[in-house]
């Protein structure tokens, strides 16, 4: 799942860059994307988007919560689910 966490981190940087947010801190498993990164609510849909093309799949509007954005292993997790 290492592969996930990876990519998820370059989308999150991604979202970060083009909204001109800095990160400054290491991507840890750990990380919550709203508390610790400041993600908005704008950077979140971007940051699901991304993620649906990063990973080739669909995350319907009623699985997102702001608990899955508490941790990056979380969204991790979820995403390792949507792809079985």
């Amino acid at each position: 799942m290492d592969h996930i966490y990876k990519q998820i981190g370059k989308v999150i940087n991604s979202v970060a860059f083009e909204n001109e947010h800095m990160i400054k801190e290491d991507l840890t498993k750990e990380v919550d994307i709203i508390g610790d990164l400041a993600f908005d609510s704008i950077m979140l849909v971007q940051l699901v988007i991304e993620l649906e093309d990063e990973f080739n799949m669909t995350i319907g509007d009623e699985l997102i919560e702001p608990d899955l954005f508490y941790s990056i292993e979380k969204l991790a997790n979820f995403i390792n689910q949507k792809m079985q």
